[in-house]
């Protein structure tokens, strides 16, 4: 909203109120669009790690592609030209909104174990709604600062976007294993285990009485029995 409010001169759009409230409606839309017909897509193509860092490579890129639309409103298009281009800059930033948020939540749930998930999500909210806090307070001390000593704008999205980038290279060190739920992983295990202690078992319940052979050499019967102590 502020750099969209923010005169032309300082490196914004200068739209007013109402323009500024189409404009979210239209990032809204966009976002809502992109869920209803690709996100299912995406994310089953990816996966869930790479659908996350798909996101935040999308934030990275719309921090970037939000500041363009200065040069846009300056180079005196049609309406109709204008408003598409403008809109085609805020697709990236929607998408990765929408490619973001939600696999964050799903991404902790499969990294925490069963015990401990409860804990996990409640710390997570509660970080969230501290960024949620602090976040507009310190974005907007920084966007003062650079329109007013700068004239620059764009330097809280250039941080913004270093950020996501971060998050991008923190996703591609993440483990397969957070693909699939905790509890999976467990249930494998314990299915392994039990698999490797009948086999063992059985190994141990039974023994070669005897081999005979013919003059040939060839085997003619091979006497398998209980070992002692066996319930079977």
């Amino acid at each position: 909203v502020l750099l969209w409010s923010l005169d032309l001169d300082l490196g914004g759009l200068g739209l007013g109120a109402n323009q500024s409230g189409a404009a979210f409606a239209a990032f809204g839309l966009i976002g809502l669009t992109f869920q209803l017909l690709f996100f299912r897509r995406v994310a089953s193509t990816l996966g869930i790690r790479r659908t996350y860092g798909f996101g935040a490579l999308m934030l990275a890129i719309g921090c970037g592609t939000i500041t363009l639309g200065s040069k846009v409103v300056s180079l005196k298009l049609s309406p109709w030209a204008q408003n598409a281009v403008l809109l085609t800059l805020l697709v990236p930033c929607s998408v990765g909104f929408m490619c973001g948020l939600p696999v964050l939540s799903t991404l902790m749930s499969n990294a925490a174990p069963a015990h401990v998930q409860g804990l996990c999500q409640g710390m997570a909210q509660s970080f969230g709604m501290a960024g949620r806090f602090c976040g507009p307070i310190a974005c907007g001390a920084v966007f003062s600062w650079a329109t007013r000593v700068h004239t620059a704008p764009w330097v809280p999205f250039a941080l913004l976007s270093t950020n996501y980038v971060v998050c991008l290279l923190l996703t591609c060190g993440l483990s397969e294993a957070v693909e699939t739920p905790h509890a999976h992983h467990a249930a494998l295990r314990a299915a392994a285990t039990d698999s490797t202690s009948r086999s063992s078992t059985s190994e141990n319940e039974f023994e070669l009485d005897s081999v005979e052979d013919d003059d040939s050499g060839a085997v003619l019967v091979r006497m398998i029995t209980p070992r002692a102590g066996s319930s079977i």
